[in-house]
C-alpha cells in the first residue's frame, strides 16, 4: 500500500492532476512501463543513473510523470464541471481511495489549494510515462530511498487504447528543446568552473582528457579547423568525440600534447583540399584526428586517399566508429602479390625475390598498406601438392605478376587460370634473358621490359602503384 499526497488541479485547464513528493521505492514498486508508447530501456542509461545514486553530489531529478486510467465502474470520475476536480461516490471494492481536503488563504494570499490523499492498494496500477529508466535504476539497485516530485495524471475511461498517453508522452519527449552537446560541454571545460578532481569525479576521465584539449590547443595554428568549429558550433563536442575514440583505441597511451603535435596533419589536408573542406562535417573530421594520432599516423596518409578517391567525404552523419571499422576491415587485409615466372637459377629467383619484396615495402610504408608478396619458389617442376599450393595461392593474391620473357608453359597456364579469376595481372619481358616472340595469348597484352633488378624495380613499383590506385586503395 502507497499514500500519495500532493496538490489536486488541472494542468492548463485540462488533464486532472495530482502533485506532490514521495518515495522513489514506493513509485516504483506501484508503477510499471507501458510499452505501448514507451521506448525499451536503456541499460547503459540505467547504469549511468546508478553510478549518479551512487555518487550522492548534485543529486536532482525532475518530477517523475505517472498516468492512472480510472474505470467506469470506479467510484471516483472525473468532473465536468470547472468548478470539481472529482466526482466522489461510495467506496466500492477499487484499489484506490482517495480523501480531499481544501487549504484555504489567509486574506487571498494564493488561491484555495485542494489537497488529496490517494490511498493505492495494488502494485504496479500506476503506469509510467515519463521516468522509465530513474524508476527501473532504483529498482535494480539497493540505493536508499529518496523524496522525489512526481506527477499523476488521471484518465476517463474513455483512454482505453492509452491514446491520451501516448500523446503526452510524445510532448515531453519530442517538443522540448534540450540544450546541445556542445552548450553542456561548454558549460563544464570553463575555466575554473571546476577543478580536474571535480571533472573526473563526476564526468569522468574522458571529459577532463578533452577539458585538457580545449585549453591547450591553439586555435591560431589550426585556422580552417578552427573556423569549420566556430560555425558548426561544435569545438567542445569535436574534442569529446576525439578523446572518447582515442581512450578507446589506445587507452592510457594518448595525452593531449600528442593530440596536439599531430593535428597540424589534419589542418594541412583541409587547407589543401577544397573537396574535403568544402565538404567537412564532423564525423569526418573526428576520423582524421584518430588517423592523425593513432599508430604514430601511420594509416593517416591512406585513409585520406581512401576518402578521397571514392568521395567519402561527401556521406554526411556517418558514425566516426563505424567509418573507422570499414577503413580499418579494408586496409589491414594483406595485399599479397603472387610471382609466375621460369625457373632460370636460385640467384635469378633470389633477385626477383629481393626485388619485389623492397617494392612491397615501399609502397606499404608510402602508402600505409600491407602489401606483401608469396615468395618465389625455386623448384624447377613442380609437384602435384605445389601446384595445388600454386593455384591457392593464385586464389588469395591481389595482383598476379608473369615473367613471360620464354613463354614458359606453367607461367601460361598459370596466367590463365589467374586471368578467369579476374586477377589484376602485369606482364614481365627481362630483356636480359633474350626474349622470344610472345606466344598468340599474351601478344594483345600490355607487356613490361625490364633490364637489370634495379629497373625491375622501378618497373613493378610503377605498375604495382597503379593497379593498388585503380582499385581506390589511395
Amino acid at each position: 500500500m502507497m499514500t500519495l499526497t500532493g496538490i489536486l488541479e488541472r494542468s492548463l485547464g485540462g488533464f486532472t492532476c495530482l502533485r506532490g513528493f514521495a518515495s522513489i521505492k514506493e513509485l516504483a514498486k506501484h508503477s510499471r512501463a507501458e510499452f505501448s508508447y514507451q521506448r525499451e530501456l536503456n541499460e547503459q542509461h540505467i547504469e549511468e543513473i546508478k553510478h549518479y545514486f551512487g555518487q550522492r553530489e548534485y543529486l536532482f531529478f525532475p518530477e517523475i510523470i505517472l498516468g492512472h486510467r480510472l474505470a467506469s465502474d470506479a467510484p471516483i470520475a472525473l468532473a465536468q464541471d470547472e468548478s470539481q476536480l472529482l466526482n466522489i461516490g461510495e467506496k466500492k471494492n477499487y484499489p484506490i481511495d482517495i480523501a480531499l481536503t481544501e487549504a484555504k488563504s489567509r486574506k487571498g494570499a494564493f488561491k484555495n489549494l485542494k489537497l488529496a490523499s490517494f490511498t493505492i492498494e495494488k502494485e504496479s496500477l500506476l503506469l509510467r510515462i515519463d521516468g522509465n529508466h530513474r524508476l527501473s535504476a532504483i529498482d535494480q539497485s539497493d540505493e536508499r530511498d529518496y523524496q522525489v516530485p512526481f506527477c499523476l495524471i488521471l484518465f476517463s475511461d474513455s483512454d482505453v487504447d492509452n491514446k491520451q498517453q501516448s500523446v503526452i508522452f510524445h510532448y515531453i519527449n519530442s517538443r522540448g528543446v534540450p540544450l546541445t552537446l556542445e552548450e553542456n560541454l561548454l558549460a563544464i571545460f570553463q575555466k575554473n568552473r571546476f577543478s580536474n578532481d571535480e571533472i573526473q569525479r563526476h564526468f569522468g576521465k574522458g571529459f577532463l582528457f578533452a577539458k585538457d584539449l580545449f585549453e591547450s590547443v591553439d586555435e591560431e595554428h589550426i585556422p580552417h579547423i578552427a573556423e569549420f568549429c566556430k560555425k558548426e558550433k561544435c569545438r567542445c563536442s569535436l574534442l569529446k568525440n576525439i578523446t572518447e575514440l582515442l581512450n578507446e583505441h589506445l587507452g592510457e597511451n594518448c595525452s593531449a600534447a600528442t593530440i596536439k603535435s599531430k593535428i597540424h596533419k589534419v589542418e594541412d589536408i583541409i587547407a589543401n583540399s577544397e573537396d574535403i573542406k568544402n565538404h567537412l562535417s564532423v564525423s569526418l573530421l573526428t576520423v582524421m584526428c584518430i588517423f592523425a594520432v593513432k599508430d604514430n599516423g601511420k594509416w593517416f596518409t591512406a585513409f585520406i586517399n581512401w576518402i578521397k578517391g571514392n568521395r567519402l567525404y561527401q556521406l554526411q552523419n556517418i558514425n566516426p566508429q563505424s567509418m573507422i571499422d570499414l577503413f580499418e576491415q579494408i586496409y589491414s587485409n594483406e595485399i599479397k602479390i603472387f610471382v609466375a615466372m621460369p625457373y632460370y637459377d636460385d640467384s635469378t629467383v633470389d633477385d626477383y625475390n629481393a626485388s619485389i619484396e623492397e617494392t612491397c615495402t615501399e609502397l606499404s610504408a608510402q602508402h600505409g598498406l600491407n602489401v606483401q608478396l608469396f615468395p618465389i619458389m625455386r623448384v624447377n617442376a613442380p609437384t602435384g601438392d605445389l601446384i595445388q599450393d600454386i593455384f591457392q595461392k593464385i586464389d588469395r593474391c591481389s595482383i598476379f605478376i608473369a615473367d613471360i620473357t620464354t613463354n614458359n608453359a606453367n607461367v601460361l597456364y598459370e596466367f590463365g587460370y589467374a586471368k578467369g579469376k579476374g586477377k589484376d595481372y602485369i606482364l614481365l619481358l627481362n630483356k636480359d634473358k633474350n626474349p622470344t616472340p610472345p606466344k598468340s595469348d599474351y601478344h594483345n597484352e600490355l607487356r613490361h621490359e625490364f633490364q637489370g633488378y634495379q629497373n625491375l624495380k622501378a618497373v613493378l613499383k610503377t605498375q604495382i602503384e597503379a593497379v593498388l590506385k585503380e582499385r581506390r586503395y589511395f
